[in-house]
């Protein structure tokens, strides 16, 4: 069992889904709760990037700000759309 995250698609906050047996459990238990989940990870993938993110604004290596939904508010429908939205087509 891990404890899980989600990262919900209508305000882009994360939120701690808790225990779980597997990613389909914690799917179900962030739809249960209202949620919009873009993102599921576990808790060791949440450490990894925020270690990563400490590490980076350390180091002073850029970090970039994009959002999950466009200039309209409507939620990016696939990865590829939202990095070329937010990085341009060479990203």
């Amino acid at each position: 069992m891990d404890n899980y995250y989600c990262v919900d698609g209508k305000t882009g906050e994360l939120w701690i889904l808790g225990s779980h047996g597997d990613f389909d459990a914690a799917d179900a238990t962030a739809k249960d709760m209202g949620l919009a989940p873009v993102w599921i990870l576990t808790e060791k993938a949440a450490e990894q990037w925020r270690s990563r993110l400490q590490n980076a604004k350390q180091i002073g290596e850029t970090c970039y700000n994009f959002s999950l939904v466009d200039a309209e508010g409507n939620l990016y429908t696939s990865l590829t759309q939202l990095l070329i939205e937010n990085f341009g087509k060479n990203f």
